[in-house]
């Protein structure tokens, strides 16, 4: 696995944190990490923030499990629903984008921005993506960490 410093050095939130050195200490088995791969357990308290995603045909995605705190992100429960559907216009455009990015390439994103959901009007997401894959080259899958911060809490860039 190449160094991953200058990468863990960009995550702000404590979730994002944890969740990302659980996925680089699987992938040192030498391959991608399979959903199946990850415990609630070794996810600890970042679990209420992480979501498994499954990338369907066509690049469609899927949230297969979310945590609780998923719900101030996208406005309600996103198990089992669409992207699209969650996140309609220009803000789901980019979060598809970025699971496009992520399902192509096979390298992990992280970044900060609006929550989709319009009651969420006040909300940074710090996020995380990180690929997942079944068979420890295609990817089909995302693990997901999107940890909601109030704009007035939001630590400085």
């Amino acid at each position: 696995m190449p160094n991953t410093q200058p990468f863990r050095a960009q995550l702000v939130s404590g979730s994002q944190q944890a969740a990302f050195e659980v996925w680089a200490d699987l992938c040192r088995l030498g391959r991608l990490p399979a959903r199946g791969d990850f415990s609630p357990r070794r996810l600890g308290s970042a679990v209420a923030h992480v979501g498994l995603i499954d990338i369907l045909p066509e690049r469609a995605f899927r949230f297969r499990l979310a945590g609780t705190r998923l719900r101030d992100v996208y406005g309600r429960d996103p198990t089992g629903c669409l992207l699209a559907d969650l996140a309609p216009g220009s803000g789901g455009d980019t979060w598809r984008r970025v699971l496009d990015l992520v399902a192509r390439d096979g390298r992990p994103r992280c970044g900060a921005g609006p929550a989709p959901a319009p009651s969420a009007s006040q909300v940074v997401v710090f996020w995380l993506r990180l690929p997942l894959s079944s068979d420890g080259a295609r990817i089909d899958g995302v693990l997901t960490v999107d940890e909601p911060v109030l704009l007035a809490e939001a630590p400085a860039s």
